[in-house]
């Protein structure tokens, strides 16, 4: 299995929200999180139960606590991952809920032109 692809505008925010490139390397290959974010992405994140089985695997509790604190948005047709947040931030946990939907008769506005169409 190759290393996951981070694209630059992933990297850049790993950086500038202090994130660990190893363990967002790890949460990328070990994730057992997912949901559907829109756009054909998904977000991917380390449940507290994998955490465990890792831990008595013997990986490094404070390396887990960092892989815990990350949540990944990935393109799942390629492997890249597009960005990364902290697990605790508000769009993090949107993330992590993923879409809701489909919603029946709401108003589309893909185009974000501001144009509403009836779907």
């Amino acid at each position: 299995m190759s290393l996951p692809v981070f694209t630059t505008h992933a990297e850049m925010r790993m950086r500038q929200r202090g994130l660990d490139r190893r363990a967002a390397l790890l949460v990328a290959r070990l994730f057992d999180g997912r949901a559907h974010v829109g756009r054909g992405l998904e977000s991917r994140w380390l449940s507290p139960e994998r955490a465990r089985r890792l831990r008595r695997a013997g990986l490094p509790g404070a390396l887990l606590e960092r892989m815990r604190r990350i949540v990944l948005v990935v393109d799942p047709a390629t492997g890249i991952v597009v960005t990364a947040l902290h697990a605790g931030s508000l769009r993090a946990r949107r993330y992590r809920r993923g879409i809701r939907g489909p919603w029946r008769g709401a108003a589309v506005n893909d185009d974000r032109s501001g144009r509403e169409e009836a779907a």
